[in-house]
């Protein structure tokens, strides 16, 4: 398996970005916009709109490498609020948005895209980050590959640009709970949906305790509503052996 590294950047590095973001785009991109994605490119990848987001203090931006050569580039928010979610479970502090990540043809087939999402949430860790959160287009194949990643649905926009195509403009917010310390913070679940727990809450009524076994430890907290009923449960911690 070929090295995968990555680079951090600086408004110094604009230029090499603009060009491999470009590439990146080109290879995969082009049949969502009704002018081969001219506008776009132009609006978000010229050297002096990136020199401007590589200055903002919560963004960073890196540099994909294979084997020592530029194959893409991610760029983090690094506190960024889930959208549409309460302000007790969420938080700039405990949130991070994976805003962006493009990898040119070549990368596929070597595990680029896995190495980058580890790192991604690597960094997330380090940061104390409880939730790593991304919009993904809900056609294609990269929604399936957030999803083997882990990731849950959390929620849909509509991107609304005039030059992109009607059948193209679907987006899934996907949401990842973060491990610390061997621990997972499972109150994105609530975010997520509560259908996927519903089956544990539908026997609970208000401020009930909720005890369950596993072999993992389980954080649960933030539940304030019920597809059937508004229910209310103190944050617990579970620790099983």
């Amino acid at each position: 398996m070929l090295p995968v590294t990555f680079t951090p950047l600086t408004t110094a590095n604009a230029p090499a970005l603009s060009e491999i973001a470009l590439c990146a785009y080109r290879d995969h991109y082009l049949h969502l916009w009704h002018d081969a994605g001219e506008w776009y490119m132009n609006h978000s990848f010229a050297v002096d709109q990136l020199t401007t987001e590589l200055a903002d203090p919560n963004a960073r931006y890196f540099m994909v490498n294979l084997n020592g050569e530029p194959v893409g580039f991610l760029k983090l928010n690094l506190d960024k609020v889930l959208p549409d979610t309460d302000s007790i479970t969420h938080s700039e502090a405990n949130d991070m948005e994976l805003e962006r990540i493009y990898l040119v043809k070549e990368a596929t087939g070597h595990g680029v895209g896995q190495a980058a999402m580890r790192f991604v949430e690597n960094m997330a860790r380090e940061r104390g980050k409880k939730t790593l959160w991304l919009k993904s287009m809900d056609t294609g194949p990269a929604l399936g590959f957030y999803e083997r990643m882990g990731f849950k649905h959390h929620g849909t926009q509509r991107l609304n640009f005039p030059q992109m195509k009607e059948e193209f403009r679907g987006m899934i917010v996907l949401v990842k709970g973060i491990f610390l310390d061997g621990k997972q913070d499972y109150r994105v679940l609530t975010d997520v949906g509560l259908g996927l727990i519903s089956s544990i809450l539908s026997p609970i009524s208000a401020n009930a305790e909720l005890v369950l076994k596993t072999d993992a430890q389980l954080y649960l907290g933030g539940i304030t509503h019920h597809p059937s009923r508004c229910i209310n449960i103190t944050p617990l911690t579970l620790n099983f052996d």
